[in-house]
Formats: structure tokens, C-alpha cells, sequence
């Protein structure tokens, strides 16, 4: 869940600085007559500035697709194999994605309780629909699977 989270700051932070190298261009370009070129006519900083805007914005996607694909595998490997405990909501957060304005991305943290392990606290995101809201609030008691190796956990429903 970790790698996932860092994936995605990740991916915002090289769209952030993609922005950088895209005014680049305009420098670069600036004082040029108007008309069209060749790649070998454009200026150096004009072409390296296409080139990192590129980059940039290449590797910006696919962390930001790439985040929620691997948050769904690991959620998907941690319910098919993971040990069932009981935890209790300690904190909440939204994530700020949303899907079809319907369903809402939370950050859980959780107190887990294993049957055979000390409790340990580990955090879960978790894409809820607007009806449940009221059921994940801090203090509730929920099911969750987890890995007792990394200690990832995934919310059942």
C-alpha cells in the first residue's frame, strides 16, 4: 500500500515539474519568425525543453495509473491469501479521488486485532460507496484481511 501511495505523490510531483521544461518552449522559442521548422532549425533549449516536457509528462501518467492498479493487486492478493482479524477504526481520511462523484476514496488507519499477534496499527484505502459513508467512522468495528509478513491489510466487504 505504501509503494502505491509513493507512486502516486510521485506521479503528481513529475506532472507538477513537467510545467517547468513546457515554458521552456516559449523561451526558447521566443524571438523566432513566425512559420514552421524542422527539428534540427529549433533552437537547443526549445528542443531539450520538448524532450523533458515529454519525459515529464510520460512518466506522470503512468505512476498516476499505474498507483491505483497496483494498490488493487495487493488489495486483491492480501483477500485471496491474507489471515481474517477483527480492527477497529482509529482515523479516517479521504484520499480526494472519487469515482462518478458516487464513490469516495478513504484512508483508513486501523487498530488490527490478530487472534495469534499483538495488535499492530496499519493504514487501508478503501473506495466507498456515498450510502456506506456512516459505516466507516472512527471507532467502528470492521473485518480486514492482512499479511502477517508486511503487515498490509485490505478491508473486507
Amino acid at each position: 500500500m505504501e509503494l502505491s501511495r509513493r507512486m502516486r505523490r510521485l506521479g503528481w510531483l513529475c506532472f507538477a515539474l513537467m510545467w517547468l521544461p513546457f515554458a521552456g518552449i516559449f523561451v526558447g522559442l521566443a524571438g523566432m519568425p513566425d512559420g514552421s521548422y524542422s527539428w534540427p532549425e529549433l533552437p537547443m533549449l526549445a528542443r531539450i525543453s520538448i524532450l523533458g516536457t515529454g519525459a515529464f509528462g510520460v512518466v506522470a501518467v503512468l505512476l498516476l495509473i499505474g498507483s491505483p492498479a497496483l494498490s488493487s493487486i495487493q488489495n486483491r492478493s492480501i483477500l485471496a491469501n491474507g489471515q481474517p482479524a477483527d480492527a477497529t477504526i482509529v482515523d479516517i481520511q479521504p484520499t480526494g479521488a472519487t469515482i462518478n462523484n458516487y464513490y469516495v476514496g478513504l484512508s483508513v488507519l486501523l487498530d488490527v486485532k490478530p487472534l495469534s499477534e499483538p495488535t499492530f496499527q496499519a493504514r487501508a484505502e478503501k473506495f466507498v460507496p456515498m450510502h456506506l459513508m456512516a459505516k466507516y467512522q472512527a471507532g467502528a468495528a470492521i473485518r480486514i484481511k492482512f499479511d502477517p509478513h508486511s503487515r498490509a491489510v485490505a478491508i473486507m466487504d
